[in-house]
């Protein structure tokens, strides 16, 4: 029987069934504690409910809950635009990571560039996981790190789409594929490799970013940042831009079984519509209004 994408979707095929990537933070009456973006704007309630219990013993539960509002705990008010581009953009990441195992099953070639290529990327989902991680919490600083392991990774299949002598690829080092990711995807992921490395590196010119003035005029370090992690969403973003087209290609390289060309040909297309709307929404002309 013909591979049908929309059914298989439909089917949770491709869901991603690990949201570990996707709680979200909160601080209530000083107690810390996390909610998956999905979750129901009646869980959040109770959540807070029971905190307020915790700090007020001689309070019923039950009028605890009849005084609070629901329309507090609803999705606008839960999580920010940019919390919920990162979850798709792991949903996103999730798919090609089970899109690749679909793909192995029919492609035969037997190549090692080819396998070494699709388990790089296979890997990927993981990475943009710990990113989103790491930018919900508003650690800025720590998420680069991250970010260039998987701006090495391409970089990595990149050189693999080219290059089929083992000897060569064992004695490979990271370092000199930028190019090949150039080749690639654009000479934009040659600069944003190089931001990247100076990022992780704390370069004395990207050091400022790390620096605040307190109340009283006093420098002082700056440990966590949303608004640092909103630009590192777009980051992320043009991350999930470049694994994707690199998957593609990697796909066409090797070969698609004539008959599954129009399975992973809408793939890609969706792919490319996800990316599209999330820019849209990081500029602020459209909003995720429900998950």
């Amino acid at each position: 029987m013909k591979k049908d994408l929309k059914t298989d979707i439909e089917k949770g095929k491709y869901k991603n069934n690990d949201n570990i990537a996707s709680l979200i933070p909160y601080l209530l009456e000083g107690v810390g504690y996390s909610l998956q973006i999905d979750a129901k704007p009646l869980l959040r309630k109770y959540m807070a409910a029971a905190i307020y219990k915790y700090k007020q013993e001689d309070v019923d539960f039950e009028d605890i809950l009849e005084d609070m509002d629901i329309e507090d705990f609803s999705d606008e008010n839960s999580f920010s635009q940019h919390e919920m581009v990162r979850h798709v953009i792991v949903d996103c990441a999730v798919g090609n990571t089970k899109i690749i195992d679909e793909y192995i099953k029919s492609n035969k070639v037997q190549k090692s560039n080819k396998d070494l290529f699709f388990v790089a990327l296979g890997r990927l989902s993981t990475s943009f996981k710990a990113a989103t991680l790491l930018l919900n919490n508003g650690f800025f600083v720590e998420v680069v790190s991250i970010l260039r392991l998987i701006i090495e990774q391409l970089a990595w299949g990149s050189f693999l789409l080219v290059e089929e002598d083992e000897t060569k690829i064992i004695k490979n080092r990271t370092q000199s594929n930028v190019r090949f990711l150039k080749e690639q995807l654009g000479e934009n992921y040659g600069t944003l490799y190089g931001y990247l490395s100076s990022e992780a590196h704390l370069e004395p010119k990207e050091i400022g970013k790390y620096l605040r003035k307190d109340e009283e005029e006093q420098i002082v370090v700056r440990d966590r940042s949303g608004k640092e992690c909103e630009g590192e969403t777009r980051t992320l973003l043009v991350l999930l831009d470049g694994y994707c087209k690199l998957l593609w290609k990697g796909m066409n390289h090797f070969g698609i079984v004539e008959e599954e060309k129009e399975y992973y040909t809408e793939w890609h297309n969706l792919n490319i519509d996800i990316v599209e709307a999330m820019e849209t929404v990081l500029e602020n002309n459209a909003k995720i209004r429900s998950i």
